[in-house]
């Protein structure tokens, strides 16, 4: 679920489940490969979202609401 968007700086801010293999659930902030990803994003938000790691960063490269 998407805590905060920081259109400023391309990071959105979200609340997630365990993702397999590289974290525990948690609140955090992460950048986003492109800021057109944010649009027609809003605080509440439930979203599915891809994450691209490269040691030690992690930034989003694909998000999209769920229903």
């Amino acid at each position: 679920m998407i805590t905060k968007i920081d259109n400023e700086l391309d990071t959105v801010e979200l609340k997630h489940e365990d993702i397999k293999d590289l974290m525990p659930a948690m609140q955090m902030m992460f950048n986003v490969t492109d800021k057109a990803l944010l649009k027609g994003l809003n605080v509440g938000d439930r979203v599915d979202f891809v994450i691209e790691y490269k040691h030690p960063t992690e930034i989003i490269s694909a998000i999209k609401k769920t229903q």
